[in-house]
């Protein structure tokens, strides 16, 4: 899943240099071989099937992509007070990079800015303050 979303919002360029070697290579080769399947503009798209829920924001945030985590509950949602209507007592709210999708599954760990091995790059989120 990782992989088909850094074809369709793959990392900037300045992001995949801050990559190892590897990481650098398959988003390069990525970006190369699969670059039609490019999605540009300003979107967010959010996907949820029988095990995974997974969030897609554009490269340079124009849409917004808010994650709220409680317990091993995980919300998306592109604007935080939707979810905080159903949960007002979230453990932790973010939103994640550009580009960086936010993947939620099933039997796994709830995903966290603070938790790279959730991501594909580097883990830019930006948490959001208590209110």
């Amino acid at each position: 899943m990782e992989i088909a979303a850094n074809v369709l919002v793959p990392p900037l360029r300045d992001q995949i240099d801050r990559l190892t070697s590897a990481e650098q290579e398959l988003l390069r080769t990525l970006r190369h071989v699969d670059g039609s399947f490019l999605m540009n503009g300003p979107f967010t798209v959010i996907i949820a099937h029988q095990e995974e829920m997974i969030g897609l924001i554009d490269r340079t945030r124009l849409r917004p992509l808010t994650v709220g985590v409680k317990g091993s509950t995980v919300f998306l949602s592109t604007k935080e007070s939707t979810f905080r209507l159903v949960c007002p007592d979230l453990d932790e709210a973010w939103i994640p990079a550009g580009s960086q999708p936010t993947i939620g599954r099933l039997g796994n760990p709830v995903p966290s800015p603070s938790q790279p091995h959730f991501w594909i790059g580097r883990p830019e989120a930006r948490p959001l303050r208590r209110v």
